[in-house]
């Protein structure tokens, strides 16, 4: 469990960098293009993530990380979606939150 609260927390330490939403930047040939995809109130902290953990409460956690930051590391039972294909995977992210 060590590993997964230190993989938490430096993850959880990286997202709240950004503003009270979680800014994404991509490089388009006709500039950067920002999205707002999660806003504060829908996201949870690191304390909320291992307290679901430990009691086992049903949750749904993606990572939209490129897949090289994914081999490097990444959080247990997280559903891969690359953030390419975010909007193209939401039915299969609605239907893991049915369950």
């Amino acid at each position: 469990m060590t590993a997964l609260v230190t993989a938490y927390q430096e993850f959880d330490s990286l997202l709240r960098m950004s503003s009270s939403s979680l800014e994404v930047e991509i490089l388009l040939p006709k500039g950067p293009l920002k999205l707002n995809y999660l806003s504060s109130d829908a996201r949870i902290s690191n304390t909320e993530y291992i307290e679901k953990v430990m009691k086992k409460e049903a949750y749904v956690l993606v990572d939209v990380q490129p897949a090289h930051h994914y081999k490097i590391g990444s959080l247990p039972n997280s559903m891969k979606i690359p953030l390419s294909m975010l909007k193209d995977r939401l039915p299969k992210i609605f239907c893991a939150l049915e369950k």
